[in-house]
């Protein structure tokens, strides 16, 4: 990782962290490389809902930055932009920047368990056997780079339908 001072300036002339760049990870505190993003969250207790933006992630924490200092409980539900929810608790806080370290899998927000269902529903019954049959017929998969990546194809499908159907379930 480049040095702070190699790193590129804002309008007001301060040091900006770039973009998707590795965080430092000599701190000893830290179990795992995070990345750093810059992505819209908000943090759920009860019936609040606090926005927040997610300034660096890893597999099993966040650190996030709201725009005013509140009182968190220790656990939260973190939801990500884009559908990802992880049932996290506060490891630190200082000021508006808080670090959470995920205990698992939240429970889709109802919208997003709406629109998995409708995918689910969408996906053809007999997966992707018609067409490889098909294929197979002509033997079209005499390649075997094609024989290969038709055979990760199907285990991927699988693999992608099942996960859905079990966070679908979760929800309920």
């Amino acid at each position: 990782m480049p040095h702070k001072e190699d790193w590129p300036r804002n309008l007001l002339g301060a040091h900006v962290e770039p973009m998707n760049a590795q965080i430092d990870t000599t701190d000893p505190r830290r179990r795992e490389t995070r990345t750093g993003v810059l992505k819209r969250a908000k943090i759920a207790f009860g019936r609040a809902v606090i926005d927040c933006v997610v300034l660096d992630v890893s597999s099993s924490g966040a650190r996030v930055r709201t725009d005013v200092t509140a009182t968190i409980p220790d656990r939260v539900i973190l939801r990500f932009a884009g559908g990802g929810a992880y049932v996290a608790h506060v490891q630190w806080t200082q000021g508006t920047e808080l670090g959470f370290a995920f205990d698992g899998l939240a429970p889709l927000a109802e919208d997003a368990a709406s629109l998995a269902l409708s995918a689910f529903n969408a996906l053809p019954a007999n997966d992707l056997d018609i067409p490889i049959r098909l294929l197979r017929s002509v033997r079209f998969f005499d390649d075997p780079v094609l024989a290969k990546a038709t055979e990760a194809a199907e285990a991927a499908y699988a693999h992608f339908k099942t996960t859905l159907k079990e966070r679908i379930r979760f929800q309920v």
